[in-house]
């Protein structure tokens, strides 16, 4: 003889649509029931209220049949739309070569090759470290560095325009400096003041 199973308390939606039986069907499984018997469960509520609403005529595909609909279609409405909208999101990343250019590492490797004529001979990530405190040293005036373009050894000052100048600051332990600020940009032909 089968034992038939029955939920308590029957906290089920009293709906027909198909997000209402996804729900009951979601609900059903968390109580201990087989997947089966959560769909048909699921699957009377729903037709018991279609009828209703509309007593004569057939019904709707996704509530005909012994819930075949469910064990092959088993996605409520807006789990769908989720998935349909991360698809769109996809395709317009590949149809967008501007959102490979904003990933940090390609614009600091373009950045590289405008500026410095050459590939990198590596690339990869750098810890920084940013204090959570700092004490200020004052505006930076200048900047000199060496680097190569090509392969040719070139130095390089940079006098800031009043308007543009950076904070020189310090790490509370002295032991990193750090250039806050700034009116400027680093582009292929080194610094660049916006003022």
């Amino acid at each position: 003889m089968k034992k038939k199973t029955t939920m308590k308390k029957n906290p089920l939606v009293k709906e027909y649509s198909p997000d209402a039986i996804g729900r009951n069907i979601s609900h059903a499984l968390k109580r201990g029931l087989s997947r089966a018997q959560a769909i048909e469960i699921s699957l009377d509520v729903a037709r018991r209220q279609y009828r209703k609403v509309k007593p004569a005529g057939p019904f709707p595909p996704y509530l005909q049949g012994a819930g075949k609909y469910y064990r092959k279609n088993l996605i409520s409405e807006k789990t769908e739309h989720k998935l349909r909208m991360k698809k769109k999101k996809k395709e317009r990343a590949a149809k967008n070569p501007r959102s490979v250019a904003r990933n940090p590492i390609n614009q600091a490797i373009e950045l590289f090759r405008k500026f410095r004529e050459a590939d990198p001979e590596s690339v990869g990530m750098v810890p920084v470290k940013v204090p959570r405190a700092a004490m200020t040293v004052g505006e930076l005036d200048a900047v000199l560095y060496t680097t190569t373009h090509g392969k040719k050894v070139v130095r390089y000052k940079h006098t800031f325009a009043p308007k543009s100048r950076p904070l020189l600051a310090s790490s509370s332990d002295g032991r990193q400096l750090l250039i806050l600020g700034g009116s400027y940009d680093f582009t292929q032909d080194g610094i660049v003041d916006r003022e």
